[in-house]
């Protein structure tokens, strides 16, 4: 890992962080909202790893570790604060879209696994802040459905998920 690079960028209009001097450092698409970010445009809080923390051909080494697990353990609060929500929380959780980046645009061609965060405490608390059980149960199925997919590498068929409204 590139130590130059492990860094985590706030994209927040509140704060108007500076972007990055390119978008190598933490991809198009973030690099992209930061810039908006920066100059007033309404995007929504989120926080990018730098291109450092991205494992190299020599493998991810103990101290790229403890930077990463401290960079998301920072780098989840100030989200928390920015959205008035809580990961994990039961009452009003926060819901994280989490997105591979690439310092050229790829449409279509990086995953994305939305709804991370939900389980079975925080369906509760998002059943009760949107009143809407279609939208909650939907949420989790494509959660339950992209995970199996990026990560696993499984398959999911329409009829695996039956039953799940």
């Amino acid at each position: 890992m590139s130590a130059n690079n492990r860094r985590t960028f706030f994209i927040d209009v509140q704060t108007r962080e500076r972007p990055p001097a390119n978008a190598a450092v933490i991809g198009h698409k973030a690099y992209n909202l930061a810039r908006m970010a920066a100059i007033g445009l309404p995007v929504p809080p989120a926080f990018v790893l730098g291109t450092g923390f991205c494992p190299t051909d020599d493998g991810v080494d103990v101290e790229g570790q403890t930077e990463l697990a401290h960079s998301l353990t920072v780098g989840l609060r100030r989200l928390e604060r920015a959205a008035g929500l809580t990961y994990g929380g039961s009452r009003r959780p926060l819901l994280l879209s989490v997105r591979s980046g690439a310092s050229v645009s790829m449409p279509g061609m990086l995953d994305t696994i939305l709804n991370v965060g939900l389980n079975e405490t925080t369906i509760r608390g998002l059943l009760r802040t949107t009143g809407n059980p279609r939208l909650t149960w939907d949420s989790y199925r494509r959660l339950i459905q992209s995970f199996a997919e990026v990560v696993d590498g499984g398959e999911i068929h329409a009829g695996d998920l039956v039953g799940w409204e």
